[in-house]
């Protein structure tokens, strides 16, 4: 019996031993794969915060351009008088239309962008859609209203700046709660 014990217990030690190799393996495992697609989340995420980040500045940058510019395009019989050739209105509004759907461009990849955050970027999306209003509604009215742009113009660009500082906090905001 004495051996049969031994031998037993020999076994039972060399199978405990073999199944905790198999069970920290399979753990190991498990959390090195868990580890791996946590990573890659975070750098997805990344990735995405700085695509929505520098597309902002773009798409700011170029709405201030265009708020300046957009004089150009509705008031032709102005820019003539001050001796704009037909050429140079050509040119500008042409360059107002191109940056028009740069803007369109830059918001959409904005908007995609900020999904990874949460509530899929509602808020974000709520401040790309001011900043477009901006160009699409309050500029069109502005210049309705005025032949160039003035320092009354700078109203504008400074809401435009305010509304990219929101955006901008609520993307910080959002990093920091997720």
């Amino acid at each position: 019996m004495k051996i049969n014990v031994t031998f037993l217990v020999t076994i039972m030690t060399v199978l405990g031993t073999l199944l905790g190799i198999v069970i920290k393996s399979a753990l190991d495992h498990f959390f090195d794969e868990k580890m791996r697609k946590r990573e890659l989340s975070d750098k997805l995420t990344m990735d995405q915060f700085n695509r929505l980040v520098d597309n902002l500045a773009k798409l700011v940058e170029k709405c201030k351009v265009q708020i300046q510019e957009e004089q150009y395009t509705l008031h032709e019989g102005y820019w003539k008088s001050k001796k704009m050739t037909d050429l140079e209105l050509k040119v500008a509004k042409s360059n107002v239309e191109e940056r028009s759907s740069e803007i369109i461009g830059l918001k959409e990849v904005c908007t995609s962008a900020s999904y990874f955050l949460p509530n899929d970027g509602g808020k974000v999306r709520i401040k790309l859609n001011e900043i477009t209003n901006i160009i699409d509604d309050e500029i069109q009215d502005y210049y309705n209203k005025h032949v160039v742009f003035s320092d009354e113009g700078d109203k504008l660009l400074n809401k435009l700046n305010l509304i990219r500082q929101e955006c901008l906090i609520l993307m910080h905001d959002s990093i920091l709660v997720s």
